[in-house]
């Protein structure tokens, strides 16, 4: 039918500059998060933040 289709453009991203990962001085230094699971009585499960 000749009807105008509209096309989609790709977003580029922005290009990023890469900077190697900083080394603690001491082993104590570092941090470390966790998820922990739980379940409650009534079977309602839940996550926190460690």
């Amino acid at each position: 039918m000749g009807l105008p289709l509209r096309r989609k453009v790709k977003k580029r991203l922005a290009a990023r500059v890469k900077e190697p990962l900083s080394k603690p001085d001491y082993f104590t230094q570092t941090w470390s998060i966790d998820f922990m699971s739980d379940a409650l009585s009534n079977g309602t499960k839940f996550r926190s933040l460690m």
